[in-house]
């Protein structure tokens, strides 16, 4: 980014000394100063399509640059979930939501080594099949602010949730994940609790990559996604090419 800052203002100062100089002195003749009215267009011409260019992805560059201390509130309509103090306008029912004590999130939390995800048992982890579907449920997953990744294979309406696992606290990330021995198939940004933007997608994503997992066909979806792209999904691949950026680049 700075050598686009710096190549740009270096054009513009050629340009502006260019136009002192045919608009300050009389000694050109009218062809001469053609000639050079002609090479100034071309050089506005390249300041405005490298100034084009690099906004297709200012955005992202923006996006991807984020730090890990813009954390992720729970939605404030459900705080007191816990206490059954959140009603439901579905349901009709006020909601008695699950925390899990540190005991209970220790047979929850997943780690990531040897390029694959594993359980607290060391397994290389999966999570539900469905033998009728012949694929691997949805669970869902959150990344704490310490960084920890936490998973929950089942969802109950107003007793287990995100915010069960994150217990109301601020997060990195929260979605549903797809995985099969060690390897994430799927991954969404979908929460009802947490609304992620498209930046914590991408920061959720930088930081499992970071530790080389196999992401080239990883199924990506949601409402970021959607929203972004006009496609229900995108594989990790196709989103990189789409929006030009390489992870590496900003983690």
């Amino acid at each position: 980014m700075i050598e686009f800052y710096t190549l740009n203002k270096q054009l513009l100062k050629i340009y502006i000394n260019s136009c002192w100089l045919i608009f300050s002195k009389n000694e050109y003749t009218g062809e001469i100063r053609n000639v050079i009215k002609i090479k100034l267009s071309i050089l506005l011409t390249l300041i405005l399509i490298t100034q084009f260019l690099h906004a297709g992805t200012l955005e992202c560059t923006d996006l991807f640059n984020r730090s890990p201390q813009n954390l992720l509130s729970m939605q404030s309509h459900y705080i007191g979930e816990n206490l059954g103090h959140y009603y439901d306008k579905l349901t009709k029912k006020y909601w008695k939501v699950h925390y899990f004590s540190d005991a209970e999130l220790e047979s929850l939390t997943l780690t990531i080594r040897e390029s694959a995800i594993y359980n607290f048992k060391k397994e290389k982890y999966s999570t539900e099949f469905d033998p009728e579907l012949g694929t691997y449920k949805e669970a869902l997953v959150v990344l704490t602010a310490e960084k920890k990744l936490l998973i929950l294979p089942y969802e109950a309406r107003g007793v287990y949730h995100h915010s069960s696992l994150s217990r109301g606290q601020k997060v990195l990330f929260a979605g549903t994940i797809t995985i099969a021995n060690g390897q994430i198939i799927s991954l969404t940004d979908l929460s009802g609790h947490y609304k992620p933007s498209f930046e914590s997608l991408i920061y959720f994503i930088k930081h499992l990559e970071s530790y080389h997992l196999d992401l080239r066909q990883t199924l990506i979806s949601g409402f970021n996604v959607y929203h972004k792209t006009r496609q229900h999904s995108l594989t990790y691949n196709e989103l990189k090419k789409l929006f030009k950026f390489d992870f590496n680049d900003y983690y």
